[in-house]
Formats: C-alpha cells, structure tokens, sequence
C-alpha cells in the first residue's frame, strides 16, 4: 500500500494560509540547511581558521629560527677554529708522551745529548694541569741556545725555568757544557 500525497485541498485554502504553508515550509527548509550545513561547516571553517594562525605563527618563529640556526652554524664553526687553535697550545693531558717525544726529537736535531729526563707529579688545576720536567744535557753553547730556543717556539705553552749551563769541557775543537733546566708544561683538564 503506498502512500498518497492529496494536495488537492491546498486550493481551496485561502491566499494568506498559503503563503504562511509555503512560508513556513521555506522556513524549515533554511533553518534544516542552517542546521545540518550551514553552522557545522562555519564552526570548521571558524576551527580551520584559527589554527592556520597558530600555523602561520609557528612558521613565522621557525623562519626566524632558521636564520638564527645558521647564525648559530657560523659561530660554532668560528668556536670549533679556535677550539682546534686552543688545543694545539693547551692540549689534553693525554698528549703528554707526544710532547715528551717532541722534546727528545728538538734535542737530536741539535746535536743535545738528554743525559736525564725526569718528569714530576701531574698536578691537577681548576681549568689546567701542570707537570714539571728537570732535564740534564749535555752539548755545544750554540746548540744548547738553538734546543731551547726550539722549545720556545713550540706551539703549546713550555716554560723553561732555571736554565744553568756549567762545567765547560773542549772536546773535539768545540766546548760542551753540561745544561740543567726545568720544564714546566701545561695541558687542559
């Protein structure tokens, strides 16, 4: 059984009854619309627009961060320089030995006999250590002067302390001294 739909009295109605039907009908209509469409969608739209202003902030901020980013790349790289300047003249305690070798390899380029080599006690500082080194040699006036002179000019921090040169004995047409000195060698905590 289907249902009809029998509007046949709709034209007996009179005109203001009609117009209030098709005016409340058209009044359902918009507000069904409204309902179902219209308010979900403008609340979306309302959502959507806020948080491409979140969006839009936060990219603003990590552009603004990009360029610090590369800012900060460009002192690292400055700060990694002369970290590397830094640790060639106060290198790690580690590389003591190679220091120590440094010293026995000046001393034979200059003819320097080391006739001892006694380091001290590494001592601890706050933001370096020390370690004193008592070397006795034994050579030339002008070669003892040139080894030292070496060690001065050595890249990282060697004091020479108490340099005494005695007993000058000739041998072979030259006059060899026996040296004494101390050295005091610095290296990073």
């Amino acid at each position: 059984m289907a249902l009809e739909l029998k509007l046949d009295f709709m034209f007996t109605l009179p005109k203001w009854q009609k117009y209030t039907i098709l005016g409340v009908t058209a009044l359902l209509i918009l507000i069904s619309y409204l309902w179902w469409f219209y308010f979900p969608l403008s609340e979306a739209i309302d959502k959507a627009s806020k948080e491409k202003d979140v969006l839009s902030s936060k990219v603003a901020t990590l552009d603004r961060m990009k360029g610090e980013i590369e800012k900060f790349k460009k002192e690292n790289a400055q700060l990694q320089v002369q970290y590397l300047a830094q640790t060639e003249i106060l290198p790690p305690s580690e590389e003591l030995p190679n220091l120590l070798n440094s010293i026995v390899d000046i001393s034979k380029q200059f003819n320097i006999k080391i006739k001892s080599f006694t380091p001290a006690a590494l001592t601890q500082g706050q933001y370096y250590n020390e370690m004193k080194i008592a070397i006795n040699v034994e050579g030339a006036y002008k070669d003892i002067s040139l080894f030292v002179d070496s060690i001065r000019k050595m890249k990282r921090i060697v004091n020479i302390e108490n340099l005494s040169l005695t007993e000058p004995v000739q041998k072979e047409g030259t006059i060899v001294l026996k040296g004494a000195m101390s050295l005091r060698i610095f290296s990073r905590s």
